[in-house]
């Protein structure tokens, strides 16, 4: 089986890499072949090399029709596979011009591909809008990569976050919160992990953003912050900063809502909605070791068994695969 996917972003795009390039490897080992284009990379042999694959899936790319109906006319079944609420926007709404051509370039693809697949329920209930043809397929990740690794016996409590400059705005609006804990519990740090400093006036460390070295930030953590608005964009999301705290062994306090409450519970993670929650919830794991250990195992186990990258690897294959049987 020969499978090409159509990336919406740049190759270090999180997603991207997280839900295809990290399974390529298990493809070949399977016999199949899965190959990444990048749409802001197109070359201009795309198109006579598109039509050499069994089938397409196009990661949420909303492209202009013209390009849909090239892609369609090839005649091999194609995929459209959205892990974020794509329909609207973080912060700022778009314009009513804009919002009218995401609307319609939506009903295009979801009305024209053999399947969509969507990581969360949140995202299926929009996409059954338009079909019955809806898949939902976790995120996952690499076991061999993301897993608990032993620490030694210390006196100091990391509390960190890991993201994309983007979703910085979400951690700065913590700074007065993080303040009196870090205050309040002198041996507690904060860490950040981006390829950005967030504007902050309180002490922390920070590790800038390299390809490769997520895991080892998200390791030495002892609790992982989450936070998030209550608004549409964020409600869609499966967060996978949350996923790869949990794979680590590392607690999650955060604003759970929506998609991401179908896997952050009460086993594996605190959920708070105020300024008030948050500094309790984050005291009470700083003065409790036994509840961060607790929390942190029920979150590795639950990560192995619901979103091991090589389980999902296979359902992919399998989602394909059966179409291609029946074509």
């Amino acid at each position: 089986m020969r499978v090409a996917v159509i990336g919406y972003g740049a190759e270090n795009t999180a997603s991207t890499v997280f839900r295809y390039r990290a399974c390529q490897k298990m493809w070949a080992e399977d016999g199949h072949l899965l190959d990444i284009y990048y749409i802001k990379k197109v070359t201009k042999d795309f198109w006579s090399r598109i039509k050499s694959y069994d089938a397409i899936i196009n990661q949420k790319a909303l492209l202009r029709p013209s390009f849909g109906r090239k892609l369609f006319a090839i005649g091999i079944p194609v995929f459209f596979d959205f892990d974020d609420a794509l329909w609207t926007r973080p912060k700022k709404p778009y314009s009513w011009f804009t919002q009218l051509k995401v609307n319609g370039r939506i009903r295009y693809w979801f009305k024209h591909v053999d399947g969509i697949i969507t990581a969360n329920r949140v995202l299926a209930d929009f996409a059954n809008t338009f079909t019955d043809r809806v898949y939902v397929v976790p995120m996952a990740l690499d076991l061999s990569i993301w897993k608990p690794v032993p620490k030694l016996p210390k006196k100091e409590i990391i509390i960190g976050w890991a993201g994309s400059p983007g979703n910085l705005w979400h951690l700065e609006k913590l700074q007065s919160v993080l303040e009196e804990v870090l205050t309040i519990y002198q041996q507690t740090r904060l860490a950040v992990f981006s390829g950005k400093k967030p504007d902050f006036t309180i002490p922390f460390d920070y590790y800038k953003y390299e390809p490769g070295k997520e895991a080892g930030f998200i390791q030495s953590l002892d609790i992982g912050l989450l936070p998030l608005e209550y608004e549409p964009y964020s409600m869609g999301k499966s967060p996978l900063k949350a996923l790869q705290y949990l794979s680590c062994g590392v607690p999650v306090v955060g604003n759970i809502k929506g998609a991401a409450s179908e896997f952050l519970t009460n086993k594996n993670s605190i959920s708070v909605n105020s300024i008030t929650e948050w500094k309790a919830a984050l005291g009470r794991l700083i003065e409790n070791q036994a509840e961060i250990d607790q929390l942190g195992n029920a979150g590795v186990e639950y990560i192995r068994k619901y979103h091991n990258l090589y389980d999902i690897s296979k359902e992919l294959q399998n989602i394909i695969g059966k179409k291609l049987s029946s074509v």
